[in-house]
């Protein structure tokens, strides 16, 4: 039978082993933040829709690579500790997995759609790109919640010039235009999927202000999915799901050809 000094120092491992588990517990302010992003519906619920759905997170083991930060990228210096890809900051946030593919907030209309695609193998599949709204005059309204400091706005701002000079886009600041996008500090980086309607969140917390990933969740609101959804994606690359959990599988779902043409033309012939 272990002494009790093996017992304690088995006990003592198995605790390490919680605490460093991959998966983080959802904050009190993310909590608070992803409930208001959601509208108020019970995050908890939705937390079990996506994992039954097997489309919460990006799974334990996520390869992306760090992003480079605004720092980096203009003198050249070290990435700050607390920065990292969005998977890695969702993750330590905790809302990963409350997120469709890890940083993505589903309208209940686009989450059911999705629900009854899977539940018949039948039907064409949609997917969640069929049911992203376009902004009207390819006008996109934003405003700062006042949790993003004046240097962080300067810095969206200038990323969605980027954006503005490759998508003939026009990102205009207002927080009276009915349909409109509120910035927050909402303890990761996700957003709403196209135009929902109303006012909709985009979160920017503590590691999001790097290069790309701004970019990257305003592309989200546009109506953009990950980039492996993309219906051409194994002409470039091989999608190798060995190490990759089954119930995850479904974050590797392709687009159907007419979803990848309606992409194609939003993206490239929007003006």
């Amino acid at each position: 039978e272990p002494s009790k000094g093996c017992k304690k120092m088995i006990g003592a491992l198995l605790l390490l082993a919680v605490l460093f588990d991959s998966s983080y517990c959802l904050s009190e302010k993310g909590r608070i933040a992803l409930t208001k992003a959601y509208g108020g519906i019970d995050i908890d619920a939705r937390h079990e829709r996506l994992e039954n759905l097997g489309v919460k997170g990006l799974g334990p083991h996520s390869s992306s690579e760090k992003a480079t930060t605004s720092s980096e990228a203009k003198a050249g210096g070290n990435t700050p500790a607390d920065e990292g890809s969005i998977a890695e900051v969702n993750r330590r946030e905790g809302v990963d997995e409350y997120l469709f593919n890890g940083d993505m907030i589903l309208t209940d209309e686009q989450l059911s759609a999705y629900e009854n695609d899977l539940g018949n193998q039948t039907r064409q599949k949609r997917q969640i790109a069929t049911y992203a709204t376009s902004w009207a005059n390819n006008e996109v309204f934003f405003y700062f919640d006042t949790s993003i400091t004046t240097t962080n706005q300067a810095y969206v701002r200038k990323q969605l010039i980027y954006l503005s000079d490759r998508t003939c886009i026009a990102f205009k600041e207002s927080s009276t235009e009915t349909n409109r996008i509120k910035v927050f500090d909402g303890a990761g980086c996700y957003s709403a999927v196209g135009m929902i309607g109303g006012e909709q969140s985009l979160s920017l917390g503590s590691g999001c202000y790097v290069v790309g990933t701004v970019a990257h969740e305003f592309m989200h609101a546009l109506g953009a999915l990950h980039m492996q959804m993309r219906n051409d994606r194994d002409t470039y690359i091989k999608v190798d799901l060995t190490n990759v959990p089954e119930n995850l599988h479904n974050n590797f779902n392709k687009e159907n050809n007419q979803q990848h043409t309606i992409r194609i033309w939003q993206q490239h012939a929007i003006c």
